[in-house]
């Protein structure tokens, strides 16, 4: 890949939400992981939140790679910028942000 379809893939994968959009719903599939850029996100599990998430946290990551259900509901606290990197761009992107690597590996 090369760095200007990195950079397209990171500017056209944007995503706005609003304060209290659901951005993940727990329980339904999805392939992508998504990483705050910009607000703060609430993790809630059955309705109850347990977890809040901050700028360049990501999120999405075990649904994606075990090919499971969605284990949280991503609620946006504040106005939010998230970047969502579809399954097929994921090795890449994480080859080119290891701090995200760093971020997953730690948390």
């Amino acid at each position: 890949m090369t760095d200007s379809t990195a950079e397209s893939i990171d500017q056209s994968s944007m995503l706005n939400y609003e304060s209290g959009q659901v951005i993940i719903q727990e329980g339904d599939t999805g392939r992508e992981i998504y990483v705050l850029r910009e607000g703060i996100a609430d993790v809630k599990r059955r309705g109850v939140k347990v977890a809040e998430l901050a700028v360049n946290d990501a999120f999405g990551v075990v649904a994606s790679l075990a090919d499971v259900p969605r284990s949280a509901t991503i609620v946006a606290a504040t106005a939010c910028k998230v970047q969502r990197i579809a399954s097929e761009d994921q090795e890449q992107f994480i080859t080119d942000h290891p701090e995200i690597a760093h971020n997953l590996l730690v948390s």
